[in-house]
Formats: structure tokens, sequence, C-alpha cells
């Protein structure tokens, strides 16, 4: 029996053919013309090459500023009205609320993929891209000040369900990151952007309507880790709206400029939201979007199987079950780069000198205290891993990276891929290009592998003085809940097999951070990273920088002067060449061990096809506006 879209599809087949007997019986016919399909479906802003045409800035440019990265084009709203509905299971839908200072994370990630928009996009290669902000200008003085002027996108409208409230402008800007810096909020976002936008010396004026301006002492290189869609997580808000109805309405009610708009929201639900007309960016082909809370994996299954939902996330073993169905007309998205699994090597080693751990000149007590056994001085003796010297040079330095070496060596990563991930996943070892292929192509980085050499890594530790082997802690912690325990175990086996024993300790994460506020964390832990990052610096400076609250170790010289030179450039693509140079010295140190990235696959109904989604943060996919009716 025919679906109703099937119907609807055959009946508008039949008129085409019908209008083509027509005009060829020389029928006079008054036709509306209908778009070829592919041009009626334009490429996704993640897929527009980095060359497309930039919009020019007013002509007030300062002569040292950075030129502007290509902003995202505005799209022509698609001819086709939408029609449908899509549905999407996700684990938790999120609050009903849109303060941006009162949200938790999954409401800010609906927001993002959904109904919200970003004031920057990525292209796929992590380019920024132009999305509320048209285009903006860095200027670096002399004294090192940084300036940066953001010019808005015009004709923007805000949704109107609770009324009209204009367009996007420099007010809506600013009250948006005044909200989610304000104190008391628990937006995941909050600290960082409040130290962005509003720390001591900084300024975000109101310049004209549509042009903002942001003066900071320093460059911060943290500024655009947040508003970078996707997984920017923090979203504008009208400031008309939050006037006219006050903070109690304004709360509960979300008014955004995205694609969607929300309609009806049941907690613990579903939220569904409709297709904007003539949106300004890009209009979805689907009426309605729903997006539905399923946390119980066996229900959502079913309701797959069924056809009530169109696709969702779905746990590593659901998808091999439903590969095994053989549905009709299924397919499967198949998104790499979702998740990075890799090893923690605590102890290796700790910066105990730098200024931060050390009394200040007055005698002031240092601004991060280390604990007992925090130096790599104490620690050397009894773990083979840790160097008793940080002379790259010296015989101490070049043993514990042989030992190092031989752990990464043992380590089957093919094996991992096929038994942990289905085989769906490849082989890493380069910490942490997450979804930056060409950026890995382009350094060469994806040159930079270890062969898998049980035999070699005998030879390593013989050398290094290791030949009967010896103990290290492997760090349970329950983080992330997506397999680190199983990594845990086969790593284990294969490091036994080389004469390395371990040891597994359980401990909570939120118990085993005192041990990386201290510096005194000995041993391995495995992790999961779910994120890629608009690039790879905003995890080197939270994973190793030695001025950090904590560190994930390794702190070393050498290294915190790549992590200061980065966090010194402005300039984008310079900071990209810094961070190469920062993966190759992990690499060559052997001062982190990736193991293998797993794909984020998504089953897709029969009615829903495939559409270009940007390949950061993939475990939520994106680009949603422009998925496809079959």
């Amino acid at each position: 029996m025919l679906t109703f879209p099937a119907l609807r599809r055959s009946i508008f087949i039949l008129c085409l053919v019908l209008l083509a007997v027509m005009i060829a019986c020389g029928e006079e016919v008054e036709t509306t013309a209908v778009p070829d399909e592919a041009a009626a479906t334009p490429v996704p802003a993640a897929a527009v090459p980095t060359t497309a045409a930039t919009t020019e800035a007013p002509a007030t440019a300062a002569a040292a500023a950075t030129p502007a990265a290509t902003p995202e084009p505005a799209i022509p709203p698609a001819m086709m009205e939408p029609q449908g509905v899509l549905e999407i299971a996700i684990g938790a839908v999120g609050s009903d609320v849109y303060l941006p200072k009162n949200q938790d994370y999954n409401t800010a990630i609906y927001d993002e993929r959904v109904t919200h928009e970003t004031i920057f996009a990525s292209a796929s290669d992590g380019t920024r891209l132009g999305r509320l902000v048209k285009s903006w200008e860095d200027e670096v003085e002399a004294d090192g000040s940084f300036t940066r002027t953001y010019y808005l996108q015009e004709g923007v409208k805000w949704h109107q369900r609770y009324g009209d409230f204009g367009e996007w402008n420099a007010d809506d800007f600013i009250h948006s990151f005044q909200n989610v810096s304000a104190e008391g909020s628990r937006h995941t976002t909050s600290t960082s952007l409040r130290d962005s936008l509003f720390c001591d010396g900084c300024t975000l004026e109101k310049i004209d309507d549509m042009t903002v301006r942001l003066t900071r002492p320093t460059f911060d290189v943290s500024l655009d880790y947040y508003t970078v869609f996707p997984n920017a997580i923090m979203t504008m808000r009208s400031k008309k709206h939050f006037d006219t109805v006050g903070e109690a309405d304004a709360e509960h009610q979300s008014v955004g400029t995205g694609p969607w708009e929300l309609m009806e929201v049941s907690l613990n639900d579903k939220k569904v939201a409709r297709a904007v007309p003539n949106h300004w960016r890009k209009t979805p082909e689907w009426e309605e979007f729903v997006w539905l809370e399923i946390g119980e994996e066996s229900t959502k299954y079913a309701n797959f199987v069924t056809g009530a939902i169109d696709s969702g996330q779905f746990s590593a073993d659901s998808i091999q079950s439903l590969k095994g169905e053989n549905l009709p007309g299924v397919e499967f998205g198949v998104f790499p780069g979702a998740d990075l699994h890799y090893l923690h090597l605590h102890g290796a080693n700790y910066f105990p000198d730098h200024p931060y751990h050390q009394p200040g000149p007055g005698g002031e007590d240092p601004i991060l205290p280390t604990g007992e056994n925090s130096s790599y001085e104490e620690t050397c003796n009894d773990h083979p891993w840790i160097s008793c010297s940080r002379d790259l040079n010296s015989a101490e330095w070049e043993n514990a990276r042989k030992v190092r070496l031989a752990m990464a060596s043992a380590i089957d990563r093919d094996k991992l891929v096929n038994n942990l991930a289905f085989g769906e996943g490849e082989p890493a070892y380069v910490f942490n290009f997450l979804a930056h292929t060409s950026r890995l192509r382009e350094f060469e980085l994806d040159q930079l592998t270890w062969d898998y050499d049980p035999a070699r890594s005998k030879e390593l530790l013989e050398e290094a003085g290791y030949g009967d082997g010896f103990e290290i802690v492997i760090w349970d912690t329950e983080t992330g809940g997506r397999g680190a325990l199983p990594v845990n175990e086969a790593v284990g086996a294969m490091w036994e097999a080389v004469g390395i024993s371990t040891k597994t300790q359980i401990m909570q994460f939120q118990a085993f951070i005192p041990l990386l506020v201290a510096r005194t964390a000995l041993g391995v832990r495995a992790d999961i990273q779910g994120v890629a990052a608009p690039s790879p610096m905003r995890h080197y400076k939270a994973f190793y920088n030695a001025a950090n609250r904590f560190t994930f170790s390794p702190e070393h010289p050498d290294l915190q002067a790549l992590l200061e030179k980065a966090l010194d450039t402005p300039d984008d693509d310079e900071r990209w060449g810094v961070e190469a140079e920062i993966a190759t010295w992990l690499y060559d140190q052997v001062g982190t061990i990736p193991l293998y990235e797993v794909a984020s696959i998504w089953p897709l109904g029969p009615e829903l096809g495939r559409w270009e989604v940007n390949p950061l943060h993939v475990e939520w996919l994106n680009n949603w506006e422009y998925a496809p009716h079959k």
C-alpha cells in the first residue's frame, strides 16, 4: 500500500508526464518553472569552497587588520514548500529553558542544532565562516592589545510566535553574551566567555546597529571556541523579546533566528519545531521536525524498525542488529571522526619549576601548589616511562621515551577497531586532530604512524634497561561511559604480551581530579574525546598547559613554549601551523598514546535522504535544515 508521501510523489510524476504530453501535442499551457532537483538543494555551508566570494567589510578597516575568513554565504530559500514530518530519537531533549545563563547542555545543543544560530560557522576543514556575523576584522597593536570588529548579517528576522521582535542587531549581540556570562550562570560556556569578552580591561561596545567592537588587553585563543557552529553551544537571543516580556517569560519562550521555530515542548518526551518560511539562510524541506527523547535502547530500536521514527542515536550493538534486519529502503549514514579513544600517560613529566608552581617573588604561596611526588625527579626511578631529566638529548630522556614507544608499538590498533568498534573506525596516531583530515594531510601528519610490532617493543624495553618488564597502573575513572573499560582490558592484554604487567584501579573521575590538580597522578588512563574542536588548540590548552588548574600531562618546557606561541597567535592559519608542531612533538616524544577513531552511524529511514553534514561533532549530527526527502 502506498504511503501518503509516496502517493504524493506518484501524483506529481503523473502530472509531469501529462504536462509533457500536452506540450508535445502543441497545447499552450501556462506553467510554473520547477527547478532541477540538484539546483533546488543548495550545497550546505560546510561544503562551500573557501575561495567563495567574501562580503566586503566597511571601508573603515584599520591598515593592520587581519582579513576575515570567508563568511558563510546567505543561501536563497528552497523554492518548494516544506512538507512532511521528520522524527528523530535523541537520548535527552533538554529542559524548557531558553535564557542562556540557565540552560543545561542538552537544551543548548538543541537550540544550536535546530532553532537558534551562532555568530560563526565552520567549514569542514575548520576554517571559520561568518553566520550571524557577516565579516570581522582583527587588529593587534604593538603593545599586544587586541581589537576585533564584528559586522553583523543584515535582514535576519527573529521568530514571531510570541510577537514581532524585528531583526537581529548589535543590541542582541551584546545582550546574548552578557546573559550567558552573568554571575551564577550555569551555562557550560559561561566562564570561558566571561574571561574572553568581559575580562579586566575588556570592552564590548556597540558602534552602530550592525557593528560591535571588542577590545582586549591581549589576544585570547579561546575567543571563538564557543561561538562557531557546530558545537558552539552559545547561540544568540533577542534583547527586544527579553525587554518586552520580562525575564520570567523570556526564560520559557524560545525566540531564535534558526531555520526551525519551536512550537511545542513536552518535557521528557519531545520538542516539535516547524520550518521557517523564506528563512534567510535555508528553508528546510520538512514542515515539522520532532526531536524525541527515547533513552531506552530497545524502545528506540522498535520505533525505527516499525517506521515510527526516521533516524536517531543508536549504540554500536543496535546499529549492527539494524544492519542485519535488511529493512527495505533503509540506509546508514557513516560519519567518521565521532570519537577518539586514547591513553593519558599521567606523570610523564610534570613541570614543578613552572612559575605558577613556585613561591612568588615575595615568598607568596604558589598560584598552583603541587603535592608530594609531583616532581619528575622524585618519581622517575620507580616509573620507567618518566625521565629523570627533561633534556631531550639526555640518555635518561631517551630511555623513558623508548619505554613509551614500546607501549605504543605493542598495541594492535586494527584489532581494537575490529573488535571494539565493529570495524567502523580507523587507527589513530596523532592527538588531537579529530575530524580535521584535510589539516592532517596539509601538515603531513597523516604520515606519522607506529607499526604494531611486539618484537620491536621488547627490544626497546631491553635497550631502555627494562628487559624484565615493569608494572603500570591503568586507571578506570568511569568517564564517558562509552568503552573505556574494554579498552583497558584489551590494551592491558597486549602489554602483558611484551612483559608490561598492569594493575587496574577504579576511581570515580571526581575523586581522581585532586590527583590531577596536585600533579601526583601516575599511570595510564583510557579516555574518549567525543567533541571535535574547531581546532586542536582547544584541547591542547586544556590538557597540557602548566598554568592550568590541572593538566593531563605531559608538562614540559619545550611543549609549554609551543603552547604559549599558539596562545599568542591571532592568525588562524599561522596558529594551525603551531598546532601541527605540538602534534608532532607529542608524537615524537610519545606524550599521549592515541588508539583509534570511531565513526558515528545513523540509520536513515525510507523517507529520509542523505545530506552533507559538518564533520565536527557528528555525535549529534547537524545541518538538519538540509535533510532531504527521498
